[in-house]
């Protein structure tokens, strides 16, 4: 019988994400609501502390995603395979939580925009890829807490001004 090796590995898959914590991929062009599964890759919504979740799809104009409650991430990737738009995420806060104390990543490809409203970081942010990530002009640096927030690469553009990564 071999229901050992399957324990085993059900129990590790367990421990691969935080609890609450669901990788998922938006891949609704048009946009839509965060909380209705139509809108993500296998009908599987992303979020929670740890989650690795992705806005991507072949967008023809700009998209928005309406967060209909506060809603956490651990890592968040941006693309429009097209290039040259913009997703923009509004609504309630987002929130970026790596579950286990290390960064959260938010990674813009290049030729894409990601456009936000209020945001809140539980560990530092480290944003990547060579796309530009705007706040609103609600948000600004001090809204991340302790000097979190980390330019690798592309643009982080606030209402008070734009800053550039390495």
């Amino acid at each position: 019988m071999k229901t050992l090796p399957f324990l085993a590995t059900l129990a590790l898959a367990a421990l691969a994400l935080p609890a609450g914590a669901t990788d998922g991929t938006f891949h609704n062009a048009a946009g839509g609501s965060w909380a209705d599964s139509a809108n993500w890759q296998n009908a599987t919504v992303g979020g929670g502390a740890g989650s690795a979740v992705a806005l991507r799809a072949s967008l023809s104009g700009n998209a928005t995603v309406s967060l209909d409650g506060d809603t956490t991430v651990g890592d968040l990737s941006v693309e429009d395979t097209n290039g040259g738009h913009t997703w923009t995420v509004s609504g309630a806060t987002l929130a970026f939580d790596s579950g286990d104390g290390t960064s959260s990543t938010v990674d813009v490809a290049d030729g894409t925009t990601l456009a936000g409203s209020s945001i809140a970081n539980a560990n530092e942010v480290v944003k990547t890829g060579a796309g530009q990530w705007t706040l609103s002009p609600s948000v600004n640096s001090a809204t991340f807490t302790q000097n979190a927030l980390v330019i690798r690469e592309g643009t982080v553009h606030f209402a008070n001004g734009n800053y550039s990564g390495a």
